[in-house]
């Protein structure tokens, strides 16, 4: 029990090989919600995307992908998702397309815009059928 409460925490902040694992396993269970949230990026063509909590950087790669002229910083909490998304997105760093760093979001000076939002739906088997209901949300964005 406490080898299973103990993988659980590294959602958390991974470490080590439970942490390694963890990233791992929520870099293919979140695939298909992340998908369905970027498929709705649409009319857009950002010159640079701030992925905050990349995790093991699978969405990043995703985002250099779906906007190839777009550069990329990406922030994690986790030393050990740093190093993760830092393997996962070498060539784009290399090309310095991409940044990595490690650090907390509560150090962020960040504000607050309201805007239109799609709703998820409730059984992602059918996610293609999302309402496209438009929903008041706050977004962040990191000021320069």
């Amino acid at each position: 029990m406490d080898l299973i409460k103990t993988y659980l925490q590294q959602t958390q902040k991974p470490d080590g090989l439970l942490g390694s694992l963890m990233i791992s396993s929520m870099n293919r269970h979140h695939a298909k919600l992340a998908d369905w949230g970027m498929s709705h990026l649409v009319n857009i063509s950002p010159d640079t995307i701030e992925e905050l909590g990349c995790g093991g950087g699978r969405n990043v790669k995703v985002l250099l992908r779906k906007y190839p002229d777009a550069k990329i910083s990406a922030l994690d909490y986790s030393p050990l998702s740093v190093r993760k998304t830092m393997q996962t997105n070498h060539r784009a760093i290399m090309a310095k397309r991409c940044t990595v760093v490690q650090g907390s979001v509560t150090k962020l000076r960040l504000y607050t815009i309201q805007c239109s939002a799609f709703s998820a739906p409730a059984n992602l088997s059918n996610a293609s059928s999302a309402s496209q209901s438009s929903v008041s949300r706050s977004m962040l964005f990191s000021k320069q």
